[in-house]
């Protein structure tokens, strides 16, 4: 079963940002990821994957996720990878 988190979309991501009042560029300065990334997320041209740190940064960077959390994200990957 897929978590919350897992189940973003583009829209979802888009929509958190544009809740801060954010632009692509200035949520790509506060995740420390580039704005392309962003685009490409918020498109569906690039996999959403709680795999990928700047992913995860972007997450906790908008709010949807506590830095918290982000220690069992990655406790589930590294269990599913073994």
């Amino acid at each position: 079963m897929k978590t919350r988190i897992e189940k973003l979309t583009g829209k979802d991501l888009r929509d958190a940002r544009d809740k801060k009042g954010w632009t692509q560029a200035e949520a790509a300065i506060h995740a420390g990821i580039s704005r392309e990334a962003i685009s490409q997320w918020e498109c569906r041209k690039t996999l959403l994957t709680l795999k990928a740190a700047p992913f995860i940064r972007l997450l906790v960077a908008l709010d949807l996720i506590s830095t918290p959390q982000v220690s069992l994200i990655e406790n589930r990957s590294q269990a599913v990878s073994h």
